[in-house]
């Protein structure tokens, strides 16, 4: 209380001033639950109740996802490349992209690198949740390197699909390294997480 006083005696305004924070601060923690309730993937909440998300063209396990169990066929796709390089959105495959609208409630909404989007307190929500830093593709795989908007945060993600005639055929997502620009650097990226015994992936899946 002593603080208070003497604070509002060198400030009169101090009092609003931290009002003002106390309200943003708040509004930041709304703004970020909401953000994770309008784009959160529909399999996290599926996978919360031990199922395996189903309603899409692929049948994603969630289960092997988070357990790693299937990490390591991802993997060895990253490793028999070759991949080509992009950073633009509009170089994502059909199938591809459809798979991620399927399982997201946004629309995978993706802002190319450089362009604004949904990352932190200070944006108006209304940008695409994602940025794109690039994706890889070849014939057997495609890979997508993008940042998640989470509030006060915007956490590396990492989304390999492999593919079987230019369909997709199985998913695996987790965390990636914000430096990363390359496919070896993802793959030391999850090997590197792997032998230290950190996790790739929370409780909870998200695109």
């Amino acid at each position: 209380m002593q603080n208070s006083l003497r604070l509002s005696a060198i400030c009169p305004n101090a009092s609003v001033l931290l009002l003002l924070v106390l309200l943003v601060s708040a509004g930041c923690e709304d703004r970020t639950f909401a953000s994770r309730m309008r784009g959160h993937s529909l399999s996290a909440v599926v996978d919360e109740l031990g199922q395996p998300h189903t309603t899409c063209a692929v049948r994603v396990d969630t289960a092997a996802i988070v357990s790693g169990k299937n990490l390591d066929e991802f993997v060895t796709l990253l490793q028999a490349g070759p991949f080509q390089t992009f950073r633009n959105k509009n170089q994502i495959p059909r199938s591809v992209s459809e798979q991620l609208k399927c399982l997201t409630t946004d629309n995978f909404s993706l802002a190319n690198p450089g362009e604004a989007y949904d990352c932190c307190c200070t944006t108006s929500g209304e940008l695409p949740r994602r940025q794109l830093m690039f994706l890889a593709r070849n014939q057997n795989a495609v890979v997508l390197v993008y940042h998640i908007g989470q509030g006060r945060v915007a956490p590396t993600y990492v989304t390999i699909f492999r593919l079987k005639m230019g369909s997709v055929v199985d998913v695996w997502t987790g965390y990636g390294d914000w430096k990363a620009t390359s496919i070896p650097d993802v793959i030391a990226h999850i090997q590197n997480q792997r032998t230290k015994g950190f996790m790739l992936l929370k409780d909870r899946i998200d695109f």
